[in-house]
């Protein structure tokens, strides 16, 4: 009896931290999940701010009240960023980094491209746009620095002289594109 006890309890222990080990998610699992989490927040917000934005281009080029959708807008970036900031720095996947890039440069550059469809220049809509934007990109950058100039150098160079005219500095900064613009108005 003495014996089969003492071969029972190293045999009960092995098997007990097998199953905790093979049980319990991996540090890998859990960065996946958020990294995916990002990605599906961002295709989500993708979908909400086109039409937005496409609202926001046609009333600039008709002339009409850009409140509402501007409103909107910055309601969709407000949730948005609030739910980057809820996450860990550094979760984005290195296998993601291309399809959140690829989403961001999407946004912006629909961004840039209804913006530039104001006949008179409007200046309190640009600082809105600037505030929004730049709050949204600080925050995809701390889930994966260097996100944000990946996100810059996927603009097409045609849209970034409205970065200058709007004075949409501080999303420039953030996308760092400021050098390539002080190239382009010289």
């Amino acid at each position: 009896m003495f014996f089969s006890a003492k071969l029972l309890f190293p045999v009960l222990a092995i098997f007990s931290v097998a199953t905790t080990a093979f049980a319990s998610p991996t540090v890998v699992d859990v960065a996946k999940r958020q990294s995916s989490d990002v990605v599906s927040e961002l295709q989500s917000f993708q979908s909400t701010v086109t039409p937005l934005i496409a609202q926001l281009s046609q009333a600039a080029a008709t002339g009409s009240n850009t409140d509402p959708a501007l409103s909107q807008l910055t309601s969709a970036f407000t949730g948005s960023t609030s739910f980057f900031k809820s996450k860990k720095a550094g979760i984005i996947a290195d296998v993601d980094v291309v399809v959140v890039a690829d989403i961001g440069v999407d946004v912006v550059a629909a961004l840039v491209v209804a913006l530039s469809k104001f006949s008179v220049l409007n200046l309190f809509v640009g600082a809105k746009v600037d505030v929004f934007l730049s709050a949204w990109l600080s925050a995809l950058e701390v889930l994966h620095p260097g996100i944000a100039p990946k996100i810059g150098k996927g603009l097409p160079t045609a849209d970034l002289s409205i970065f200058v005219t709007l004075k949409l500095l501080l999303s420039a900064k953030v996308l760092a594109i400021v050098d390539v613009i002080g190239i382009i108005n010289l």
